[in-house]
């Protein structure tokens, strides 16, 4: 298995480890899922690519994973920050955070691990909050 997870201060922490293949990815949605089903509110997740090489991984397979993760239905609105340094990882991460969409998952690139563990322990704006403060803002004439 190319991966650990575990959870630690309210969230889930998933760490990418040496070679990662497409397997690897099949295998860590079902392992979500079932984690996902088994806990009674949905964490924040921090994703860490700093450990693996991935040249296995190509855009169709990116494509994949996005694909099965933004259908994921969950309990409450979670925060994913994925840590990325090398130039090949942040680049994958951000493929990943350009084909992802799923409004219950905010998610964010970051090169440095603090940062990451910043943003994914704040709280969690709900789109509605978000949405209120741009037409609350247009209507005073400032803009974010």
């Amino acid at each position: 298995m190319a991966y650990e997870i575990l959870q630690r201060d309210g969230v889930i922490r998933i760490r990418f480890l040496n070679d990662v293949v497409p397997a690897d990815l099949q295998t860590l949605g079902a392992v979500m899922d079932r984690i996902d089903d088994e806990l009674p509110s949905d964490p924040n997740r921090l994703v860490d690519l700093a450990d693996t090489q991935g040249e296995q991984i190509d855009f169709s397979r990116i494509v994949a994973f996005a694909d099965l993760r933004k259908e994921r239905r969950l309990r409450n609105a979670i925060r994913v920050a994925m840590v990325a340094r090398a130039p090949l990882q942040f680049g994958v991460a951000r493929m990943f955070q350009s084909l992802f969409r799923n409004p219950q998952m905010e998610l964010r690139v970051f090169r440095e691990l603090a940062a990451a563990e910043a943003w994914v322990a704040g709280s969690v704006e709900t789109p509605l909050e978000e949405d209120l403060d741009r037409l609350e803002a247009s209507l005073s004439g400032r803009h974010s």
